[in-house]
């Protein structure tokens, strides 16, 4: 949440409490208060269910908190007065071609995709004064957390099999260059439709390869590399193959560009084998 009178943000956490944000629930919040006592100008939804293990495991819960209760909070920050910027996916699209722009229409195949692209047409119909930010993949580069590259990279050290789609093709995005989108972006640039990720597209198995390449000049690997069409892998039967995205109208927006995986993928291994 973002006041434009003092320029600072509120930070909120649900279920893992954090000490410089306070308490809110998108299935009872109280955010029209919040709104009104922080004089917030917009309102960040990043909240919901996206494992998609809970998502297949409770199909209602996802969609009661994914789009019923996410809809609700969305109409009560445009009734306050307040922008909503939601933070939506590359899942919206269906994958068979790629290279997406914001003009393509979005044709969710699964259900991750369609409560979000159901969240799009939602805030499209109640106002104009949005900001849709389709995120691609975001990885980070903490070593505690299990993004793309650390998560290959526990992988490896731990001499597990890897499997890894050969057609599973998307825009990766640093999440150091996501935010600095998102500070330059809201606020300043006009209302609409955003892609938030990094120029170039790269298959799985390709990043997986530059990171493999800079984790052999470290160290050793024991285990099995397996490559693969994403549909023959458990669980990502239904996912969309190629969800690559264009970066050109937010870069033009906001005169930034990200830096490419390859940049980050020999960055975050360089740093965490010299450890």
């Amino acid at each position: 949440m973002n006041s434009s009178s003092r320029n600072f943000s509120i930070n909120t956490y649900c279920s893992h409490k954090t000490n410089d944000a306070i308490y809110f629930n998108l299935a009872d919040g109280n955010l029209p208060v919040l709104i009104q006592r922080y004089r917030i100008s917009h309102v960040l939804f990043l909240g919901g269910i996206v494992n998609f293990s809970i998502l297949n495991q409770d199909p209602k819960k996802a969609e009661h908190i994914n789009v019923d209760c996410t809809v609700r909070r969305i109409e009560e920050s445009i009734d306050c007065g307040a922008v909503p910027v939601y933070f939506s996916s590359e899942s919206v699209f269906d994958g068979t071609r790629g290279n997406y722009t914001e003009l393509d229409k979005p044709t969710p195949i699964f259900s991750y995709g369609i409560q979000k692209y159901t969240v799009e047409a939602f805030i499209q119909q109640k106002t104009d004064r949005y900001y849709i930010l389709r995120l691609s993949k975001v990885f980070s580069s903490l070593g505690s957390t299990a993004t793309l590259i650390t998560s290959w990279l526990d992988q490896l050290a731990r001499g597990q099999d890897i499997k890894v789609a050969e057609d599973n093709i998307f825009c990766p995005i640093h999440i150091e260059d996501a935010q600095r989108f998102v500070e330059n972006l809201v606020g300043y640039a006009e209302h609409g439709i955003y892609h938030v990720c990094s120029p170039k597209a790269w298959s799985r198995a390709e990043m997986f390869d530059m990171v493999l390449e800079d984790y052999l000049r470290y160290s050793k690997y024991s285990g099995t590399v397996s490559r693969m069409r994403l549909h023959d892998i458990k669980g990502a039967e239904m996912l969309p193959l190629n969800t690559s995205m264009s970066s050109d109208k937010i870069e033009q927006a906001t005169g930034y560009r990200a830096a490419s995986f390859e940049y980050w993928a020999r960055t975050i291994v360089r740093e965490m084998l010299r450890k």
